[in-house]
């Protein structure tokens, strides 16, 4: 396992040796003289040069390159200094739970780096760390038993000691949240009481077996069992027990961790992964970095795309677009929401290796690191071309369609040589006006005719934004070298017209559409002679 440019162990050892040298500093302040160990006696400036000497070599240790082998010698050699680290202030009296701390803190180095990977790899460290709880313990237990509860306390595990027969001995504040039982209800019980069948059935003879033969399959290694809880309700842990006493001192120590939220947070990423897959399987997937190169994609996306991974691996997004939509901001602004983590979708067209257009319904997901930083993205992205082509033809058709009933609603009828009639009828709002208008001076222009005729015979009302509008119309056949003879106007739209103060000269008007036609002809003749 390689940390690259970034080593968590050498960041740890920094930190964990800046702090050390504040509380020795702080600690010598008040231990000027000599202090009493177990071993004799030596002074504070030896101590404080002793610890500091350790952390140098845990320093040198993590520079020298990167730890490979998570459980080879360098590794165990930076474990077995912080267990010395900790002897020495042991032996000097001083407080233990600052050890605690760098324990912990050495713990969630190892666990964000396993969140990181999304793997298990780095649960090969934590028999490791055991081992380091162990060996400080049964160090504890042969120099001061006062201070075995600062380090059980401590711990992020439950640890719990009992002795050759069973008995709980030690039971640390991990261990009573986990299990829900105080620390006086289970020292000086037998440890079975935290074992559902059939652990509790084989536990007492498991341990006379031991003692008999000296043989057990448990001591050394790590196994997943089953514990109880107070309340009953029994959940997975993960047990490892150590020896840490001889002959009739013996005992034994054994670091529980509950597997729950392990197992719920694996059986997560078993779903999610079934998800991805399925995912996969029915979706193109592609992958980039927050700069828009491509990493990766799958086979779907580019089936679709008609690429090779090769050809667009490395290559930036901006293939995939049309070259006008690259250079313009709103594409810039895509990619500048997507590095500030912001989720896009919608529905997109791009470009194909043969340049068809193809629509994608696509998901654009920034993927984000442990501080909340995006650091690659990833889109899913469906085939919609079929679908999409399908409803632009529909739009079309339905616009189409709606320009058919506007034209049939308001037809312009040739009636006579030069002369058109547009019969309106029904309902007049501004709208329909001017389309009327638009359409028939293109129809004017196409026959060259001299005449129009707006019959409004059929109008039940007509306001004065229509009036307007139908005046606009008679001043636009004259600019086009024509007249407009206007038809079937009821008093109340004379007093309308008449209201809006325009010059009406360029308009002919007849009350009936007969009338209206005979002049047009008259009109129309006149003109051709």
């Amino acid at each position: 396992m390689a940390y690259g440019n970034s080593n968590p162990l050498k960041t740890l050892a920094k930190d964990f040796r800046k702090d050390q040298i504040q509380i020795l500093d702080d600690w010598m302040d008040a231990n000027t003289a000599s202090i009493g160990m177990t071993n004799g006696s030596i002074s504070a400036e030896i101590i404080r040069e002793q610890n500091l000497a350790i952390l140098d070599d845990l320093i040198a240790l993590t520079e020298s390159g990167d730890i490979e082998d998570v459980s080879g010698p360098a590794f165990m050699s930076i474990l077995d200094g912080l267990a010395q680290v900790a002897r020495v202030r042991s032996d000097a009296q001083m407080p233990i739970s600052t050890f605690g701390h760098s324990l912990a803190s050495l713990k969630q180095v190892l666990l964000k780096h396993k969140h990181r990977n999304g793997n298990g790899d780095v649960e090969a460290l934590f028999p490791l760390i055991d081992y380091l709880v162990f060996g400080t313990i049964e160090h504890f237990l042969n120099a001061r038993e006062d201070f075995i509860k600062d380090v059980l306390d401590t711990a992020l595990d439950g640890i719990v000691t009992i002795d050759e027969k069973g008995t709980v001995q030690t039971f640390n504040k991990v261990s009573e949240e986990m299990f829900g039982y105080g620390g006086d209800e289970v020292i000086g019980k037998n440890i079975k009481m935290l074992m559902p069948p059939p652990y509790s059935d084989e536990h007492d003879s498991y341990l006379a077996n031991y003692m008999r033969t000296g043989q057990g399959k448990i001591l050394g290694s790590r196994r997943e069992v089953q514990g109880r809880r107070k309340d009953g309700t029994v959940f997975p842990v993960e047990l490892g027990v150590r020896e840490i006493g001889k002959g009739a001192g013996r005992m034994y120590s054994g670091v529980v961790r509950d597997l729950t939220e392990i197992k719920h947070a694996q059986e997560e990423m078993d779903r999610m992964a079934a998800t991805l897959n399925a995912i996969g399987t029915s979706q193109g997937m592609i992958e980039f970095e927050t700069d828009g190169t491509i990493i990766n994609a799958n086979e779907n996306f580019l089936r679709v795309m008609g690429y090779d991974l090769s050809e667009i691996q490395g290559q930036h997004h901006s293939i995939l677009v049309e070259a006008a939509y690259q250079e313009s901001p709103e594409y810039r602004q895509f990619w500048d929401d997507l590095r500030a983590g912001n989720f896009q979708a919608g529905e997109f067209m791009r470009i194909s290796k043969s340049g068809a257009e193809i629509w994608i319904q696509a998901a654009y997901n920034p993927i984000l690191d442990a501080d909340g930083k995006p650091i690659k993205i990833v889109k899913n992205a469906v085939d919609i071309t079929e679908k999409k082509v399908a409803a632009l033809k529909l739009k079309a058709q339905t616009a189409r369609q709606a320009q058919d009933i506007v034209e049939l609603s308001t037809p312009v009828i040739s009636v006579w040589q030069d002369v058109l009639v547009l019969p309106l009828i029904g309902t007049l709002d501004s709208r329909r006006t001017q389309e009327c208008m638009e359409m028939t001076l293109i129809r004017l222009s196409e026959a060259n005719a001299r005449v129009l005729i707006i019959d409004i015979t059929g109008v039940p009302t007509v306001d004065t934004m229509v009036a307007n509008h139908l005046i606009r119309l008679a001043a636009s056949v004259r600019l086009m070298g024509g007249r407009c003879v206007l038809t079937g106007i009821s008093p109340a739209t004379a007093m309308t017209i008449v209201g809006l103060g325009l010059d009406l000269a360029m308009l002919n008007t007849r009350s009936t559409l007969a009338e209206g036609l005979k002049l047009a002809i008259d009109i129309a003749s006149q003109s051709n002679e």
